[in-house]
């Protein structure tokens, strides 16, 4: 019980410190944007597939939405909700993250997203703290609000031992 309690404990320090460095993004002083970098969208929702090379379920679902809080930083709310199916004993993991991302370069309409967030999973009785963090790209589908999204980074939980570096590919529409 303890190990979960620090674990959670954890999870906020974890948390409240990304949204304190984050939250730096927003105090500095405004520069001029070059004329690549277009104005982000107010939306973006998305889902598709992980791969977790060292999981006992190598493939899992997930699901996501931001919300812009910041233009001139490309800072952005994300709530992100996973599945994840574990074999023995047989039955789901599924958890509800909340965090921050923020645009880190535009390389024309190609961009570079990292992105914390922390929260609860649960698996069948037992729950716990989920946290995660990850660098994304977004790529365009010909010019339309429909990207491709590519993302590499960990997912912890304490419900599943170890620390997960995971490949997530989907689709996703900005509005």
């Amino acid at each position: 019980m303890q190990t979960i309690i620090n674990y959670l404990r954890l999870c906020v320090l974890f948390v409240v410190l990304s949204a304190m460095v984050f939250g730096q993004a927003s105090t500095t002083p405004a520069v001029t944007q070059p004329a690549t970098v277009e104005i982000l969208p107010q939306n973006f929702a998305a889902a598709g597939a992980m791969y977790n090379p060292s999981g006992s379920s190598k493939y899992t679902g997930w699901a996501t939405y931001a919300h812009l809080l910041d233009q001139k930083s490309g800072t952005y709310f994300f709530s992100t909700e996973d599945v994840i199916p574990i074999k023995n004993p047989i039955s789901l993991q599924t958890s509800a993250r909340v965090g921050i991302g923020t645009l880190l370069k535009q390389f024309g309409q190609i961009r570079l997203w990292g992105v914390v967030d922390g929260g609860g999973a649960t698996s069948g009785t037992k729950s716990g703290g989920a946290a995660s963090g990850r660098t994304c790209v977004t790529v365009p589908y010909r010019k339309t609000a429909f990207s491709a999204i590519g993302c590499y980074g960990v997912v912890v939980s304490n419900i599943v031992p170890g620390t997960p570096k995971v490949i997530e590919l989907g689709f996703g529409k900005s509005w």
